[in-house]
């Protein structure tokens, strides 16, 4: 029995269901969720905004947008996407929020491992990259463990409590996931 490629040990990716946009709208007033994104959200959003934005009706093949749901309870733990996603360059950008209060049991990690595959063993990507908030250590972290490698710095690209912090800009490459996948195994 082939095994749902877009699940991993502790999470698994679905489609958009009841009640997960205004958790997302909830989560807003978190810091952990709208504060950490590395696009400036400079507005509040309400659940049909989210909605609007995750049913993905404005995209065409160039984005794929996931709700992320814990295996063992079903519940709602974030979101991933792969977005600007280059058929010809074979390239694509990821992008992920957890729920602040599911930060640390390793959804995000297990869920970056499942797009990463998708990308690379289903659509043939070469690389694909994310940009960070310099201040988010914890998705660092987590980027660096699953074989990102920082590619630059955008200097003082943020602007936070009055101050200017950095913004890192991370990349894999499909040969440099194959090699950490196998050494896995």
């Amino acid at each position: 029995m082939m095994s749902n490629f877009m699940s991993g040990k502790l999470v698994h990716l679905t489609e958009l269901r009841q009640g997960d946009t205004e958790l997302f709208a909830q989560e807003q007033w978190t810091d952990g969720w709208f504060r950490q994104l590395s696009m400036d959200m400079s507005r509040v959003w309400l659940p049909e905004d989210y909605k609007e934005d995750l049913k993905g009706e404005h995209w065409g093949t160039d984005e794929f947008v996931y709700v992320v749901r814990a295996n063992d309870t079903e519940a709602t733990v974030g979101w991933i996407s792969l977005g600007d996603v280059q058929l010809k360059n074979r390239g694509a950008e990821v992008g992920i929020a957890i729920v602040e209060s599911q930060q640390g049991n390793g959804y995000g990690t297990d869920a970056l491992r499942i797009v990463l595959k998708f990308a690379f063993d289903e659509l043939n990507m070469h690389r694909v990259h994310l940009e960070v908030n310099g201040n988010n250590a914890g998705a660092i972290h987590i980027y660096e463990r699953v074989g990102f490698k920082r590619e630059g710095v955008n200097v003082g690209a943020l602007y936070q409590d009055g101050q200017r912090i950095d913004r890192y800009s991370y990349g894999i490459l499909q040969t440099e996931w194959r090699a950490l996948t196998e050494a896995t195994k």
